[in-house]
C-alpha cells in the first residue's frame, strides 16, 4: 500500500469517528461510540511507529491501567462506553477545527494579525495582546495561536528584543489557555460537555464571566510585574484588527447556536459538520490558487492532518477510559471525605482542581488525566455543587493550568516558535501569574456561582 493510499484510508477512519460523534450528540445507541472507538484504536495502531516516545508511553499506561480495571468491572462494556464518549467528541471536534487551521496558515489576514501583536510587544503593551489572542483562539482553537505564533516569530526572533518577546508569547499563550473555559472550538469544551451531559448555552454566561475575569487577572498581574508602566504608541491598524476580529466572532457564534437550535444538535456536533463547508468558503473568499478548487484543497488539507492526530487518539483514549474505569473503583466513602473538605463551595473546588491539574502538569502529566478524573471520579452531586458549577470551576481550572503545562502541544509550540525551553515558557513566565490570578478567580466564581450558578 503507498503512503498515499494508506493516508486516505487513516483520514476516512478520522471522518467515521467524526460521524460517530455526530451521531453520539444526537441521541443515536451508544454502540456508534464504541464504532468510534474501535477507529481510534485502528488509527492509533497503524500509526503506532510515528507517535511520539513520551506520548507512547504516557496515553499506553493509561490504556494499561484501565484495561487492568475492566477485568474486574461487572459491567465493563458500559464503563468503556463512558469513557469513549468524551474521547470521541474530543478527537472529532479536534480534527475538524484544523480543517480552518489550515485555512488560516494560508490566510494573509491572520498572518498580518500576527505580525501587529509583535509590534504591539514592542511598544510594551501586553492587554491587546492577550485579548486579541485570546478572541482569534476562540474562533480558529490552537492552530490560530499556532499562525499568530509564527508571524510573531519572524518579527520577533530569539535575541533581539527579549522583553518583547516575551511579553509577546506570554500573553499568545495565556490568551489561548482562557478560551479553553468558553468557546466550543475547543475539545476541552466538547470533552467535558460529553461528560457532564450540559448544552453549551446554560454554561456559556458563567463560563465567559470567569473567563474575563482570569484575563483580567492576568493583565492585573504584567501591569503590577511592570511597575504600572505606560505602553509606548500602539501601532495604528491594532483597533481596525481588534474590530474584524469581534466582528468574526459576533457573527459566527450566534450562526452556530441558531443552526443548533433549528436542528436540536449540541455545537460540537455543527461545527464537526460546518467545519469543512467553513473552510471551503474561506478558501473561496480569499482566493486561494488550488488545481481542483476549495472542495479538493480542503479535502487534501484533511489527508495532510487527520492522520497525524494518532498521538492526540492514544493520549485522550487513555485518559477517556482509565478515568471511567478509576471512577468504578475509588471508595465511596473517599469521594464523601472529599465533599466535606470542599464544603460545597466552587472557589475552593476551583483551587483544589488548579492544585490538582497544575501541580501534575508541572512534572509532566497531560492535564487531561487529572481534569477528566476529577470529573468522572468526584461528581457534582459527590460534592455537592450543581452541574454548572462543577463544570465552570473545573474547565476554568483546566485552563488556567494549562499555562503551567511544559509537555501540552501549547506548551511545547510556545517553545518552539520563541526558541526558549518548554520549561522556561510555561513555569518560567507563568507561575507567579497563576499564584496571583488563582484567588481573584476563586473569589469570582464563589460570587458568580452562589448567584447565579
Amino acid at each position: 500500500m503507498s503512503e498515499q493510499t494508506r493516508n486516505v484510508a487513516l483520514t476516512l477512519a478520522v471522518i467515521g469517528i467524526m460521524l460517530s460523534a455526530t451521531a453520539s450528540s444526537a441521541g443515536y445507541p451508544p454502540e456508534v461510540r464504541l464504532a468510534g472507538g474501535g477507529l481510534a484504536f485502528a488509527l492509533v495502531i497503524a500509526q503506532w511507529g510515528k507517535i511520539p516516545m513520551g506520548i507512547r508511553m504516557m496515553g499506553g499506561l493509561m490504556v494499561a491501567v484501565a484495561a487492568v480495571i475492566l477485568c474486574f468491572d461487572p459491567e465493563p462494556v458500559l464503563t468503556i462506553e463512558r469513557g469513549l464518549r468524551s474521547t470521541i467528541s474530543f478527537l472529532s471536534l479536534v480534527a475538524a477545527v484544523s480543517l480552518l487551521g489550515a485555512r488560516s496558515e494560508a490566510s494573509p489576514s491572520v498572518n498580518g494579525i500576527g505580525i501587529t501583536l509583535a509590534r504591539t510587544a514592542q511598544a510594551g503593551a501586553y492587554a491587546p495582546i492577550a485579548i486579541i489572542s485570546h478572541l482569534v483562539a476562540s474562533g480558529l482553537s490552537l492552530a490560530g495561536t499556532a499562525v499568530l505564533m509564527a508571524s510573531a516569530a519572524q518579527a520577533l526572533p530569539p535575541g533581539r528584543d527579549d522583553v518583547a518577546q516575551k511579553l509577546a508569547f506570554s500573553a499568545l499563550l495565556r490568551g489561548f489557555c482562557c478560551a479553553i473555559c468558553w468557546t466550543p472550538m475547543m475539545g476541552n469544551m466538547a470533552l467535558l460537555l460529553a461528560i457532564y451531559d450540559l448544552p453549551w448555552l446554560s454554561v456559556l454566561p458563567i463560563n465567559m464571566s470567569a473567563t474575563a475575569t482570569l484575563i483580567a487577572g492576568g493583565i492585573l498581574f504584567e501591569w503590577l510585574r511592570r511597575g504600572r508602566t505606560r505602553a509606548g504608541k500602539l501601532p495604528p491598524e491594532l483597533w481596525g484588527v481588534l474590530l474584524k476580529v469581534v466582528l468574526a466572532l459576533a457573527v459566527n457564534v450566534p450562526v452556530l447556536v441558531i443552526i443548533s437550535r433549528a436542528i436540536d444538535l449540541p455545537i460540537a456536533g455543527i461545527i464537526i459538520l460546518l467545519a469543512a463547508p467553513a473552510a471551503m468558503l474561506w478558501a473561496w473568499i480569499e482566493r486561494h490558487p488550488a488545481p481542483g478548487g476549495p472542495p479538493r484543497q480542503v479535502g487534501r488539507d484533511a489527508v495532510r492532518r487527520f492522520p497525524g492526530f494518532a498521538g492526540e487518539a492514544l493520549l485522550f483514549l487513555g485518559a477517556g477510559l482509565s478515568s471511567a474505569a478509576i471512577a468504578v473503583v475509588v471508595p465511596e466513602d473517599v469521594v464523601r471525605l472529599a465533599g466535606q473538605l470542599l464544603l460545597g463551595s466552587p472557589g475552593l473546588f476551583f483551587l483544589f482542581c488548579l492544585l490538582s491539574i497544575g501541580g501534575l502538569a508541572l512534572i509532566g502529566i497531560h492535564p487531561a488525566l487529572p481534569a477528566l478524573l476529577i470529573a468522572t471520579v468526584l461528581s457534582p452531586d459527590a460534592i455537592g455543587l450543581s452541574a454548572k458549577a462543577h463544570f465552570a470551576s473545573l474547565l476554568s481550572a483546566w485552563g488556567l493550568a494549562n499555562t503551567l503545562g511544559p509537555f501540552t502541544i501549547s506548551g511545547l509550540m510556545t517553545a518552539r516558535a520563541s526558541g526558549r525551553t518548554p520549561q522556561r515558557v510555561t513555569v518560567g513566565w507563568n507561575l507567579g501569574m497563576v499564584l496571583f490570578t488563582a484567588p481573584i478567580g476563586a473569589v469570582a466564581l464563589e460570587i458568580l456561582l452562589r448567584l447565579f450558578g
